[in-house]
């Protein structure tokens, strides 16, 4: 756009008009001249002279207005959000890609290293982080390792999130399929993140009634298993029921039950069994000599044998069995034996420990003791 102006336009105007008049035209002039002022020079020379005068200062201020301008449109530039490198890597190769910052990740392909190697999980290298894709952004570079566990019929996993793909007999995806699969004694039960119930919690019904007996979620007969997370955080895996203590339950409910005849109804006391030996005051059980809370004893009878070297202890009771232990096949029955070793000692002893309640129809009541001392 153009406009044109005759100094006798502005001829009243005041100093301060005048001068910025001139500075606007300094700065159109210098921005390629959008708009032009031009005098009369037949009729105003003199003026002009005036104006030529100003020149010089004006283009100073008008320069450094120019400069600020642009320096504030600086601000206004997008800036790049910075770039964060990923490796991943399989067997020590590595494949990198780059990625926004506060990015979530994709998942790679389930990698697949052959043979019986089951795929855990994305980990943070030397570190017992599994990656969350879902959830976790990245901030820094990272280098995450694909983690994989050779299975065997003793080394078996448990993943909540298992797909059909990946099935194998020594694969589960809930604790149920994995009580069904019947693993031997002694195995390990690798566990993946996630929950695992051993109930159906969305069962309204209270155990340990007629129409739902018993008060654990579930329970493993075998001895010795071996339950192990696969992450540094115990809190990755959920072993969870929907009942607790006498909450949603006709007594004291179990969660889970593991090991050689575990499965015993809260409901009334039972009897934890133990042979034990003080070395230098230390206490220390003797192998194999341990029963966790395994049967009643009504009416229980203690025969404790040193023979040689070799100690043993047996519980028995005539009693006969209530209608709990008859349901979890607990025995009446607890034999221990250990052979000790053949060095001469000047010190030496023996006692038992007993402690015991008599309530109706659970209680554990010792009835006699018999101890046989032949060192020969």
């Amino acid at each position: 756009m153009e406009g044109e102006w005759s100094l006798q336009e502005i001829e009243h105007a005041g100093y301060r008009q005048r001068k910025a008049l001139h500075s606007l035209t300094s700065l159109l002039q210098i921005m390629g001249g959008c708009i032009t002022l031009r005098a009369d020079h037949r009729t105003r020379a003199p003026r002009m002279t005036q104006y030529r005068s100003l020149r010089p200062s004006l283009l100073c201020v008008l320069m450094v207005l120019v400069l600020s301008v642009l320096s504030g449109c600086q601000f206004n530039t997008p800036v790049k959000p910075p770039r964060h490198s990923v490796s991943y890597v399989i067997g020590g190769i590595a494949t990198k890609v780059e990625v926004d910052d506060k990015a979530l990740l994709q998942a790679p392909v389930v990698p697949r290293k052959g043979g019986s190697a089951y795929f855990v999980g994305w980990f943070v290298a030397d570190q017992g982080h599994m990656w969350d894709f879902a959830h976790e952004t990245i901030e820094a570079d990272l280098v995450l390792e694909a983690r994989f566990v050779e299975l065997t019929p003793s080394n078996v996993i448990v993943d909540a999130y298992l797909d059909d793909a990946r099935r194998t007999p020594l694969t589960f995806k809930t604790l149920q399929e994995l009580k069904a699969a019947n693993i031997p004694d002694g195995a390990t039960v690798n566990l993946t993140p996630g929950v695992y119930w051993t109930d159906d919690y969305q069962d309204p019904h209270d155990p340990n009634t007629p129409d739902h007996p018993g008060l654990i979620g579930i329970s493993f007969p075998q001895a010795g298993l071996t339950f192990k997370g696969l992450t540094a955080n115990a809190d990755d895996v959920r072993i969870a029921g929907n009942r607790g203590q006498t909450l949603g339950s006709q007594g004291n409910w179990n969660v889970i039950g593991v090991g050689t005849h575990f499965p015993i109804p809260s409901s009334g006391n039972s009897t934890r069994v133990s042979m034990i030996e003080y070395v230098n005051g230390e206490r220390r059980i003797f192998p194999g000599c341990y029963i966790e809370s395994s049967v009643y004893m009504p009416g229980a009878h203690l025969d404790f044998r040193l023979v040689g070297n070799v100690l043993s202890a047996d519980v028995t009771t005539e009693s006969a069995q209530t209608s709990a232990q008859q349901r979890y096949q607990l025995p009446n029955e607890i034999h221990f034996s250990v052979t000790l070793p053949s060095a001469p000692s000047t010190q030496g002893g023996f006692g038992f420990q007993f402690t015991g309640t008599a309530s109706a129809g659970n209680g554990t009541v010792l009835e006699s003791v018999k101890v046989v001392l032949d060192p020969r």
